[in-house]
């Protein structure tokens, strides 16, 4: 499996464990309500869910951090790579630090919860297909929720509702992303608008569809006729 593939495996077990455990950890705690207990609730010491949740929100952020660090060494997708390594380090610290430790969760909660949501707005500039597209609507999404949570502003479904409508759609979009790492094909070097990836002149596209630009030589003009064989006389 290319590099990449490995990065977007990653991203894939990162997403799916996080959302399986909890969900589970939603079972742990007595009566909880996806409307009116924030997420970071099961995070509490004193629930039983807290054993799930917090080693859970822990790996997704470290995951994407590391994901995101092994990105920048093999792509030009330098603002993107750099907020996955910064919603990472929050998703830790949301895991290290729970909300009744407060300063340090509610800055932790926040770092990753706005650079996940800026990182999906970044593939526009740096992805193509779907993906360009999709990233920054469901991004928007996120940090428009965003603000009304923060601003106490919940639209009839709960601080818990609006806390996950700025979780759900990025974790939607990295697992999508996941996808677009793993389809990558073997042996393709990916651009940018701002150039090759790479040191070889033959790069392949950004869709990593293998559609190749240039060759082997650098050069796109026709072989020079062999000395030898002049050719054809007139």
């Amino acid at each position: 499996m290319p590099e990449k593939g490995r990065i977007g495996s990653l991203l894939l077990v990162a997403g799916i464990q996080f959302m399986v455990l909890m969900m589970i950890a939603e079972t742990r705690f007595p009566g909880y309500d996806v409307k009116e207990h924030y997420v970071s609730d099961l995070g509490r010491w004193d629930e039983p869910s807290a054993v799930v949740f917090n080693p859970s929100v822990f790996v997704l952020g470290l995951l994407v951090a590391v994901a995101g660090y092994a990105l920048l060494g093999t792509t030009p997708w330098k603002w993107m790579n750099l907020s996955m390594i910064v919603s990472g380090i929050g998703a830790m610290g949301v895991g290290l630090f729970p909300m009744t430790i407060l300063p340090p969760h509610a800055i932790s909660a926040l770092l990753a919860f706005t650079f996940s949501n800026l990182a999906a707005i970044l593939a526009f500039r740096y992805l193509t297909g779907p993906l360009s597209v999709m990233g920054p609507v469901l991004g928007g999404i996120g940090l428009a929720a965003l603000v009304l949570f923060v601003s106490g502003i919940h639209l009839g479904i709960g601080p818990g509702g609006m806390e996950r409508m700025v979780l759900y759609p990025v974790m939607g979009w990295m697992l999508a992303f996941s996808g677009y790492l793993m389809h990558e094909p073997s042996g393709t070097e990916w651009i940018t608008s701002g150039g090759a990836c790479g040191g070889t002149t033959g790069s392949a596209s950004r869709d990593g569809t293998g559609d190749t630009t240039g060759d082997d030589t650098g050069s796109g003009s026709p072989p020079s006729p062999d000395p030898g064989n002049p050719g054809p006389s007139s």
